[in-house]
């Protein structure tokens, strides 16, 4: 057995690193949780105030990537924030549509299958604060469907294939007339 300079053995000693390094890692991710959290707080309180800004649009297109992203994050508070934000935006502007394609492209074309089904999780909230896009031809809402029905069939993960059969399921049973041939 041979002993590091501190007295105890070589094993002990890379025990003692690796731990360290898992709870350093932890308080980095704590830490990246809480300020995703605080930014999310932040834009929340600010969208109502700014929203009639003509940049908002613009602003939000490089922050709706993120917000999608941030759907696949493993703590819960997380994703409960993120869709907050995504929901006052939703409620606030005119372009579901600009959402539903960033669900499309940065949620359900993820290669994290919690980003995957989580972008689908909020997608009835999100059309619920929308209703006027179910009504009418929208080629945002079909090509949504298409990617939701690629997933279901070819989706490597279970849960997104089973959470992408009850999204269709609850759409055709809400908007019965965009099924409609």
């Amino acid at each position: 057995m041979s002993l590091s300079s501190n007295g105890g053995s070589v094993a002990e000693s890379k025990e003692v690193s690796s731990s360290q390094v898992s709870s350093n890692n932890n308080q980095v991710s704590d830490a990246v949780v809480e300020v995703v959290l605080k930014a999310n707080q932040v834009l929340f309180e600010m969208m109502p105030d700014i929203c009639h800004q003509e940049d908002l649009e613009i602003q939000m297109a490089q922050l709706i990537p993120i917000f999608i992203e941030n759907l696949g994050s493993p703590k819960a508070v997380v994703r409960k924030s993120t869709h907050k934000c995504i929901g006052t935006y939703v409620k606030l502007t005119k372009k579901i549509e600009f959402v539903i394609l960033h669900i499309i492209h940065t949620g359900l074309e993820n290669s994290n299958s919690r980003t995957r089904q989580h972008s689908m999780l909020v997608i009835p909230a999100l059309l619920s604060l929308k209703t006027t896009v179910m009504e009418k031809e929208c080629a945002e809402l079909k090509e949504l469907i298409d990617a939701v029905l690629k997933r279901i069939k070819s989706d490597s993960s279970e849960i997104v294939s089973k959470t992408g059969k009850k999204l269709i399921l609850e759409l055709q049973k809400c908007y019965p007339n965009t099924f409609k041939a």
